[in-house]
């Protein structure tokens, strides 16, 4: 039988490239894992979200909302998938650094 850690690393390797930190966080909790493990399997993932997060947004989407309505219905998506709302919205205004970031955002229009 696994030990917990091994079940908490495997379970993010397994759905961390469909699910934001929120969902896998879920998933961990419904299987009983220690809150400290799943902290701690967790702390890994929090680094690629935003890049998973584009990545999930990119196979089911690819193209940028027009209009409000698509708008909100992309962000639903990304929200019901466990991403962060910060994180959601800045893969939909396609700012991938985030605000405190010192790198310039390649989309911002120069000064």
């Amino acid at each position: 039988m696994l030990s917990d850690t091994r079940a908490a690393d495997a379970l993010v390797h397994a759905k961390a490239a469909r699910f934001g930190n929120r969902r896998l966080r879920q998933v961990m909790q419904a299987r009983a894992l220690p809150t400290e493990l799943i902290d701690a399997a967790l702390r890994t993932a929090r680094e690629s979200e935003l890049t998973r997060a584009l990545e999930v947004w990119q196979r089911r989407f690819g193209t940028f909302p027009a209009d409000a309505r698509e708008h909100a219905r992309q962000m639903r998506f990304l929200l019901a998938r466990g991403f962060d709302a910060d994180v959601a919205q800045r893969v939909l205004r396609h700012r991938p650094n985030a605000p405190d970031d010192p790198q310039p955002d390649a989309t911002a229009p120069a000064d």
